[in-house]
């Protein structure tokens, strides 16, 4: 029988629904099959206009591989936390979500051909001769079986100071000004500087366009520091390094803010990288403090000749005054003092607080651990409840109770390195020597977050990105940047089917012919004559295929039925198709 019927808009229904293909490849099937393995790297100079590598480490310039570190910032690092709007890739949840980039990126392109729509989240793995890598299914890359709630400190908002600095590599080379653009023929990345104008430190301006690596975006301002590469557990990071010039000292400053005013109720955790340039020191060298100054502008002064105006030079200027005696903390390195255990022992590492009649304090000579001057040494101070610890390389050294009774907040400025006023003027306890990976957080972090993010260098369990809708799978984390021998590669790809439903309703008058031969009076297709028994009133035909064609009467799909299905004389008959494109 052939059924007829023109089929409306009521009478269609598309429903989308996702299908997934499992792919497992060694390093030579995922060659084979266009998957794609690069390294690649940052460089200050023009990819076209120079020809030694970055920083002149290398005689010749990868330009390929420069080309595409600058395409994946571009499209997925630059300005993440500040351009969210313009920002490529999967993310479920802004403020869960991390993009750090470094100077070296390890790349796994996926092509579109078996991605799909995109990766499947929780499904990729990756594995090398010493690491398997995981995505946590927010976009993120992690090493496989990472414990992350209880391994490390993941809610932003508890982070409240973050410094690397992150992008502090982009800095080593004073001569070059990054990201300058130079009419002509090339784009250069870093314009270079003539000789007498390259700077012997670098300063911030003002406060206003430096900002920490933190959610919060808290402003900083560099004074007299240089950046270098420090090598962290086997990663290279950026440090920044302190140290004496003729008028001045160098420092990291942050005006005031009462997110770090620590009462003696509050719990926070400082942690740091810390080389002494020497441990034979004389006096105090300051590390990370909010004590002794604060900024004010004050009211214009009284003189012989009356008020100054406010358009007078030197009114309504900011200046440094005391803070007083009280401060919610200060981390500083000393020379041996008898109250301390006893002379002799090199240089000491204090973490004090203090509500200005109590001052407790926790400390521990560092050449007494295992490393000393020369290498990076990872700290971490911690204020729980009462008791004030001080951590050295993930490991408990020491501690001590916290006395403090009544407040501990103070309007004073944060200060990293300097001296021991945090002034301008020279003395010589001005701290020389280098620090990376700055946090503060606003708790206290168990022992076993602060051996993890020792372990992992920069306090982050994250060692890259997954871009699941452009097949990219970015590992940026200087300890895992280098991959020599891919093992197995395995994800999920996701591809977005529709299945359309078209219901045929078919009344119990609404049937035509059947094209079947045995119901022919000459039983051949050709006849045109149906047999005398079709006419009597017990015919009732079966339908075994159905098919649906356009308007130009061309057949589009066609479907065989399992059986036949005999049509009722009595009754409406309603046909659902289905089918999936």
């Amino acid at each position: 029988m052939s059924v007829y019927k023109k089929l409306t808009t009521q009478d269609i229904n598309i429903s989308p629904f996702y299908v997934n293909k499992q792919y497992n490849f060694t390093s030579a099937s995922a060659a084979a099959s266009s998957v794609g393995f690069f390294s690649s790297s940052w460089t200050s100079e023009s990819i076209y206009s120079y020809s030694s590598g970055a920083e002149g480490g290398s005689s010749s310039l990868d330009t390929l591989n420069t080309i595409k570190y600058n395409q994946l910032d571009h499209l997925f690092y630059k300005n993440f936390k500040r351009d969210v709007a313009t920002k490529m890739g999967s993310i479920k949840n802004y403020r869960l979500h991390r993009r750090d980039i470094y100077k070296e990126l390890y790349t796994v392109s996926i092509p579109s051909g078996l991605t799909g729509n995109q990766i499947k989240p929780n499904t990729f793995y990756l594995s090398s001769s010493t690491h398997e890598i995981i995505d946590d299914g927010f976009s993120h890359l992690i090493l496989s079986g990472s414990d992350l709630d209880v391994s490390y400190s993941m809610d932003v908002r508890s982070n409240i100071f973050s410094l690397g600095p992150q992008l502090g590599f982009r800095k080593y080379d004073l001569s070059i000004i990054n990201d300058s653009h130079e009419a002509g023929l090339y784009y250069r990345r870093g314009k270079k500087l003539m000789p007498d104008q390259i700077p012997n430190k670098y300063n911030t301006p003002d406060f206003g366009d430096q900002y920490d690596d933190s959610h919060y975006f808290n402003l900083i301002k560099y004074k007299n520091v240089n950046f270098s590469e420090c090598t962290l557990n086997g990663g290279k990071f950026s440090s920044i390094d302190f140290g004496n010039l003729s008028s001045t000292v160098s420092s990291v400053q942050m005006y005031h803010n009462e997110r770090f005013d620590f009462n003696p109720e509050d719990d926070f955790t400082i942690s740091f990288w810390v080389k002494v340039k020497t441990l034979g020191i004389t006096g105090t060298q300051n590390l990370i403090q909010k004590s002794k100054l604060e900024t004010i502008i004050p009211t214009p002064n009284e003189k012989r000749d009356g008020v100054i105006k406010t358009n007078v030079t030197g009114a309504l200027q900011f200046q440094d005054i005391s803070a007083g005696p009280i401060y919610p903390f200060k981390i500083y390195i000393s020379e041996s003092l008898d109250s301390a255990g006893g002379g002799g022992q090199g240089a000491c590492l204090f973490f004090e607080r203090s509500d200005g009649t109590n001052t407790p304090q926790v400390f521990r000579y560092l050449d007494s651990t295992p490393s000393s001057t020369g290498s990076m040494q990872h700290i971490t101070c911690r204020k729980s409840a009462s008791i004030m610890t001080l951590y050295i390389n993930g490991v408990q050294h020491a501690t001590t109770t916290d006395n403090t009774v009544i407040k501990t907040q103070n309007n004073a400025n944060i200060y990293v390195g300097g001296s021991s006023t945090t002034g301008d003027p020279v003395d010589s306890t001005a701290f020389t020597g280098s620090i990376s990976q700055i946090n503060i957080y606003n708790k206290s972090l168990t022992a076993t977050q602060i051996l993890n993010h020792y372990s992992s260098s920069n306090s982050s369990p994250y060692i890259g990105n997954i871009f699941y809708s452009n097949g990219l799978a970015v590992v940026t984390h200087p300890n895992y940047k280098s991959l020599d021998t891919i093992n197995t590669l395995k994800f999920q790809n996701t591809y977005q089917i529709f299945e359309n439903e078209y219901l045929c309703t078919i009344d119990e008058h609404e049937f035509g012919s059947t094209l079947n031969t045995s119901a022919r009076r000459l039983k051949s297709s050709d006849s045109q004559y149906l047999a005398n028994f079709t006419t009597g009133s017990k015919f009732q035909p079966y339908v075994t295929t159905i098919g649906l064609y356009n308007e130009d009467q061309e057949l589009l799909v066609v479907g065989k039925l399992g059986q036949p299905i005999r049509m009722s004389g009595n009754t409406d008959t309603t046909f659902a198709i289905r089918w999936d494109t």
